[in-house]
């Protein structure tokens, strides 16, 4: 307030200099009112909020709905700015510099990979390109892929899940040519070289490729960046196959089977090994850190949604590997400490709801639930996820069962209310579980998970 009037401020900023800044000032508002900017921010939210239109159970239902899709929507930042020749132009954080060329930052992949960009394939293709697009700039610029970007590279979660962002874009024909050709350049590079910075890379790439995993000498965590690494080489073969690089897909395939170096048969869980191929002995199922990422072996143990028929073959079938999904759904919500040294949140936040050792408040247990849709039984996928759709979410203060990252978790409840989840991105296919809103149309078109009798909806059958 000023003399019991008021004042209006108009502020615009910039990565790359005070001129830039003032450019974007012109561009955006210089000629507009508070009002007029706020309308078409309203309009932009709306367009965005409108591309999937439910009709809910009930308010509580709907407000929780647009509330998680409203968190969609937020990441990745937009990095870039367009200069006086109408052309995007962006900071380069790796050496000061101004490139052309678009920039996204700010987010996570090891956590965005499950949910959020399998939802903008369905939803925002166009953004997704220019996304990935943004993401491949960063390693034509510093000669790695990015990890999490903030401005400049954090390296804060392990390993490399952006290879399941580009897979599934390039399997769903979202990024082509040069595009693709450089991201399976930065995969392959990342995928069998250490880097020199530890925010980069895989951790303990060359380890994993010179014994089939990832052993406790050379990194913490190493059950996870093991397992993720399999995935990740997964994800590279499909590219491998979409740019005919045959003997690179065959290699790449037998790669992704290295999760099973890690288990053990007698437990029944992936568990972390020295180099001379002998298990740590001193192992607890309930045991969080160390060898594992924010969780124990229950968690984490079952994170190779690429080759589901693989896992279940080391259990001796189908049948067993669902008795073991069985038992941790009624084990207890225990933990222990173990290599964390605290309790860290998420330990108490899983104990906070009973959903066994299914820790939902957290990314590793997203797919828990649909394994047994991977399986054909898609009622016992439902009868989770509708329970933990409707106990551990809300539009409230405190409407989410954990960390959200960057639209993450906000996703899982839009896809279990829709009745689709993206299980393995890179696999033209969302398993199925029950609808729990009434109706639902993506992107105008109606669409209707009851309606198919598989265990599976194809990707083309949605869109």
């Amino acid at each position: 307030m000023l003399n019991g009037g008021s004042l209006d401020a108009k502020i615009a900023v910039s990565y790359i200099s005070y001129e830039q800044a003032n450019l974007n000032y012109l561009q955006d508002f210089a000629h507009k009112s508070f009002d007029a900017v706020k309308e078409d921010g309203e309009k932009d939210w709306e367009s965005y909020l409108s591309r999937v239109e439910i009709e809910a159970q009930n308010e509580e239902q709907m407000k929780t709905f647009y509330s998680c899709m409203y968190r969609a929507f937020l990441y990745p930042h937009k990095c870039y700015e367009i200069n006086n020749d109408c052309a995007p132009v962006h900071y380069c954080p790796s050496d000061g510099s101004v490139r052309p060329g678009v920039r996204y930052t700010d987010n996570g992949f090891w956590d965005t990979y499950r949910t959020v960009y399998p939802f903008f394939s369905l939803v925002a293709r166009e953004e997704y390109r220019e996304m990935c697009e943004g993401f491949v700039n960063d390693y034509k610029e510093c000669g790695w892929l990015p990890r999490w970007p903030s401005i400049g590279e954090r390296g804060c979660m392990p390993s490399t899940l952006l290879d399941a962002v580009l897979c599934d874009a390039a399997v769903k024909g979202i990024i082509t040519g040069d595009t693709l050709v450089s991201a399976f350049e930065g995969m392959l590079k990342h995928a069998n070289r250490n880097s020199a910075n530890d925010d980069y890379g895989r951790s303990g790439a060359e380890s994993y490729v010179r014994l089939g995993y990832v052993p406790i000498e050379a990194h913490k965590e190493s059950v996870n960046l093991t397992l993720d690494a399999a995935y990740g080489d997964w994800c590279i073969a499909r590219i491998a196959e979409i740019l005919g690089k045959n003997e690179i897909k065959e290699e790449y395939d037998r790669r992704s089977k290295n999760y099973q170096n890690l288990f053990d048969p007698v437990t029944g869980f992936m568990r972390a090994k020295y180099e001379n191929g002998n298990f740590r002995s001193d192992f607890d199922p309930f045991s969080w850190g160390l060898d594992y990422t924010e969780g124990s072996a229950w968690q984490n143990s079952f994170a190779v949604p690429h080759d589901m028929a693989g896992l279940a073959e080391l259990y001796g079938g189908k049948d067993e590997l669902l008795k073991k999904i069985d038992e941790l759904f009624a084990s207890p919500p225990l933990y222990k400490i173990g290599g964390y040294g605290c309790e860290i949140h998420e330990m108490t936040e899983m104990a906070a709801v009973d959903y066994g050792q299914c820790a939902i408040s957290n990314q590793p247990s997203f797919h828990i639930p649909y394994i047994y849709s991977e399986f054909g039984y898609v009622e016992k996928t439902s009868y989770w996820v509708e329970k933990m759709c409707r106990e551990a979410f809300s539009y409230k203060e405190d409407g989410f069962p954990g960390d959200e990252d960057n639209g993450s978790m906000a996703l899982w409840y839009v896809f279990g209310s829709i009745g689709i989840y993206p299980f393995c991105p890179g696999k033209k296919a969302f398993a199925r579980t029950k609808k729990l809103v009434k109706s639902v149309k993506i992107m105008g078109k109606p669409f209707d998970a009851d309606s198919f009798s598989g265990n599976m909806i194809p990707y083309d059958m949605i869109i």
